[in-house]
């Protein structure tokens, strides 16, 4: 799961600069579906004024049931930010800290990157995740020591 052993962000940044899969919809979706649970929320600040907020879909299903993976939840919130590159003057990746993170009450106030209009950002040095047998999870322990904006 982990490229080169490296459990930090910048595993995550290697998967995103690689690129996603192309793929048609078979339908519009008018209407975004705001899920129960998340550990991301990615708020991207449009030059023209508008304000646009995501949330990282954690549990993944498959045949023989669910498992959670922060760690590809972030690359999939990353690409959308690489791929509206040039329309926004500001993306900011925000996590929450809670055991349980509900997106009706989850307080999302670590930043863990930013990106600016010109495609440079800044990442949070705190951000590492623990590989389990089957959830790859963010350390949230770590995450708390550290600052909750991103300092250069």
């Amino acid at each position: 799961m982990f490229d080169n052993g490296l459990k930090d962000l910048r595993a995550v940044m290697d998967k995103v600069a690689a690129g996603s899969r192309n793929y048609e919809r078979k339908k519009d979706v008018n209407e975004f579906y705001t899920p129960d649970y998340a550990r991301y929320k990615l708020v991207i600040y449009f030059k023209d004024g508008r304000t646009r907020w995501y949330y990282s879909y954690d549990i993944i299903k498959f045949q023989g049931g669910a498992r959670c993976d922060e760690h590809e939840s972030m690359v999939k919130l990353l690409r959308i930010v690489k791929n509206k590159q040039g329309s926004f003057k500001t993306a900011v990746l925000y996590a929450t800290t809670e055991e349980i993170p509900t997106t009706n009450k989850g307080i999302y106030n670590v930043e863990i990157a930013k990106y600016n209009w010109y495609g440079s950002y800044l990442y949070n040095k705190y951000v590492e995740f623990i590989p389990g047998t089957q959830d790859f999870k963010l350390d949230l322990n770590k995450l708390k020591v550290g600052p909750k904006k991103i300092e250069k």
